[in-house]
């Protein structure tokens, strides 16, 4: 907060904040599908890319993980994916 205490955010996107998800590759890969998708910034033409998980394929390393459909990839390898390509991603 602006007086330096800390802050009290309860907004549901706070509140439902996922720890990170640490994923071994398998003998078939990670198991899952992601999609890249235009986040527009306010009523402008300025956008960002963000990575959205669109499938989970049952008892792959990322099922078991703890991944699911809807998650927002944010960091691979400790770095931020926001704004990277799809082919930048893979």
């Amino acid at each position: 907060s602006r007086d330096g205490s800390p802050s009290r955010d309860t907004s549901p996107i706070a509140r439902g904040l996922k720890p990170p998800i640490i994923l071994k590759k398998g003998a078939r890969g990670f198991g899952f599908s992601f999609r890249s998708i235009r986040v527009y910034i306010g009523e402008s033409d300025v956008y960002t890319l963000q990575h959205i998980v669109t499938e989970v394929e049952p008892n792959s390393p990322s099922f078991e993980a703890g991944l699911r459909t809807g998650d927002l990839i944010t960091h691979i390898n400790d770095e931020s994916v926001q704004s990277l390509l799809h082919t930048q991603v893979v």
